[in-house]
Parts: C-alpha cells; sequence; structure tokens
C-alpha cells in the first residue's frame, strides 16, 4: 500500500507544481496521474504475486514431502473407531520429568483413555503447552511420567496425537486450498466442517489468503481447525485453538470437538464451570519446576 500512495503522490505532486506554474491545466494533471496509475499498479501488483509465490514455495515442497511420504510409509496410527479406544490409557504422573531437568506438576495423578474428553486448565505459565507437545513427541520425557498402556500391546504415543494450535500454517492460496491442503476429501464431511465453522463464504467466493495479515486471528484458527478435522482422524491436542474466536463459534466448534468418534485434549483459559462439566475429566496443573 506504501507504494501504491507513493506512485500516486508523486506524479500527483508534480503536476500540481506544474499546475501552478500554468504549465499544464488541472485536467491534464488528472489524465496523468490516471496513467500513472494504470503503469504503477500492474507491476506492483505482479511483484507482489511473485512474492506471495516464493514466499509459499518451501510451504508447498514441505506438504508434498509429507504427501509422498504418506502413501509410502505408515505416517502413523489412526484411532479406530470403536470401544477399542477404551483400550488405550494415557497415565501421567503428578510430576513429569523432562531430560533438560524441567518438571511439570499437577495436582495428582491422572489416567484417561482415548475416548475420553480432556480438559487441561492452569496459570499462565504453568506447563499447558508443554504437556500437549510432550504428548506429541516434542520434549524428552521419562516413560514412568507419561506412557500409554494396550491390553494387546505398546503403542507408540506420539503416532497416535495431532498438536493443533493457531499457528499452524496459513499460506497464499484460497480457503479451500488451506483447509484441504489439494487432498481428495469427503465432500459431505467438508460442507459440515465449513458450515459450522462460518467459512461457507469465504469458500464459495474463492477468498485468497494473499496476505496472511488480512485474515483475522479468530478466521485463521477456525481455517487450522477445519483442516485439522477433516485430513485427520488422530487424538487432537487443541491448544487454545478458540482463544481468538467469538463465542458464538466458540460453541459450535466445542459441539465439533465432542462429536468426534475419538477423545481430544483441550487447553483452554476462558471456560465456564457449566462447561467444564462437559468433560469427561479436568487436568488441574499447578506449575513449572
Amino acid at each position: 500500500m506504501k507504494w501504491i500512495s507513493f506512485s500516486t503522490f508523486v506524479p500527483f505532486f508534480i503536476g500540481a507544481l506544474e499546475v501552478t506554474k500554468g504549465l499544464i491545466t488541472l485536467s491534464s494533471l488528472i489524465v496523468l496521474v490516471q496513467l500513472a496509475n494504470n503503469l504503477f499498479n500492474p507491476i506492483l501488483q505482479i511483484t507482489q504475486l511473485l512474492a506471495d509465490h516464493y514466499s509459499s514455495e518451501p510451504i508447498i515442497e514441505k506438504i508434498n514431502y509429507l504427501k509422498s511420504k504418506s502413501s509410502n510409509t505408515a505416517s502413523g496410527i489412526q484411532l479406530p473407531k470403536t470401544d477399542l479406544l477404551k483400550n488405550l490409557v494415557i497415565n501421567l504422573n503428578k510430576n513429569i520429568c523432562f531430560s533438560n531437568g524441567l518438571r511439570i506438576s499437577l495436582d495428582k495423578n491422572y489416567n484417561f483413555t482415548l475416548a475420553d474428553k480432556i480438559l487441561v486448565v492452569g496459570p499462565s505459565g504453568s506447563g499447558k503447552t508443554t504437556l500437549l507437545k510432550s504428548l506429541c513427541g516434542k520434549y524428552g520425557i521419562y516413560s514412568k511420567d507419561i506412557c500409554v498402556t494396550n491390553k494387546q500391546e505398546n503403542s507408540n504415543l506420539s503416532s497416535l496425537c495431532m498438536y493443533v494450535t493457531s499457528d499452524n500454517a496459513i499460506f497464499p492460496g484460497t480457503i479451500l486450498e488451506n483447509i484441504t491442503l489439494n487432498n481428495d476429501v469427503n465432500i459431505y464431511k467438508l460442507k459440515e466442517i465449513i458450515n459450522t465453522l462460518g467459512l461457507k463464504a469465504m469458500v464459495k467466493y474463492s477468498c485468497k489468503c494473499k496476505s496472511i495479515n488480512l485474515l483475522s486471528s479468530g478466521e485463521k484458527q477456525r481455517i487450522v481447525i477445519a483442516r485439522a478435522l477433516l485430513l485427520s482422524n488422530k487424538y487432537f491436542l487443541f491448544d487454545e485453538i478458540t482463544s481468538a474466536v467469538d463465542r458464538g463459534y466458540t460453541e459450535k466448534i466445542r459441539k465439533l470437538f465432542f462429536s468426534l468418534d475419538g477423545g481430544f485434549i483441550e487447553v483452554a483459559h476462558k471456560i465456564g464451570n457449566n462447561e467444564k462439566k462437559k468433560y469427561d475429566k479436568v487436568i488441574v496443573l499447578r506449575g513449572k519446576e
């Protein structure tokens, strides 16, 4: 926008000086300014499109790599949509030790299954995000502090989980491309999700994500949620995923969460006591040590 304003201002300023000197008429000045805009604006638009293209290349390459990898190897354990979920039990010790010496303190020991809907609460800096990241393998942890048990076999906990945060990437392209990542998807599931999340109009009119700054924080979060729910069947770890979403959409989003075949864990700050009662368990963090 700065360059567009500059390209308009310079010829106008110079022309205004010429008008005051009587060298050109005001109508001629208006024509010259219009010609300058017609010349510079397409050039600036092409420059912006090239910048968008080059900035999105690393993300596209990463997506293509992950897609090719998943087609050749197992990308992780997909959750069974049966009562077998109740056989997968996660155990959390009251004090969780990490390889770097960091400790997270809970109010007690916890155990829950992958069929449970779990809420994690605690003061800022108590380690809620650290706990979620550790569950999906972001930190080295002692097996005695966080482990998963199965009546039939031991499972790799990180392969079962998908960490979802508002910091997940939004890249230049249409809203639909950001949601589907150009995968073949279930069209009925897609329609249900975008309708519930209020993204139908954005998808219908092929809104571009040319500038991430043009999207509100709430819109970004809704796009990230839609992508996760559409493309994955893993055990979701939602980290403050509705923090920028208004109350109306937050309620709709939580209804989607609770409609999942499996369970999930959600970290949330602003949540009322009545909402807490809907979860199977509420994990309380005391802080880091």
